[in-house]
C-alpha cells in the first residue's frame, strides 16, 4: 500500500469511529433522559420572562443583590 491509501484509511477509521461515538453518546443521553431537566428549566424560565427586570449583572456588582430580590419578590 501507498503513503495516500494509508492515510486515506487513517482518515476514514477516525472519522466512523468519531461518529459512531458521538451516536452512541447521544443515544445514552436521550435514554437517560438528561435533555429533559433542559427543557424543564427552560420552560420555567419562559414563565418568569415577561416579568423579571434584567439587568447586565457585570456592570455592577452591587445590582446583582437586587437582581435576586427581584427573582424572590417574583416567586413568592
Amino acid at each position: 500500500m501507498g503513503w495516500k491509501k494509508k492515510s486515506i484509511a487513517l482518515i476514514s477509521v477516525v472519522l466512523t469511529t468519531g461518529i459512531v461515538l458521538e451516536i452512541g453518546k447521544s443515544y445514552i443521553m436521550y435514554s437517560l433522559d438528561f435533555d429533559e431537566k433542559v427543557e424543564k428549566y427552560d420552560q420555567h424560565i419562559v414563565l418568569y420572562v415577561d416579568n423579571i427586570f434584567v439587568r447586565s449583572r457585570f456592570c455592577y456588582p452591587h445590582y446583582q443583590y437586587e437582581e435576586n430580590i427581584l427573582l424572590k419578590k417574583k416567586f413568592k
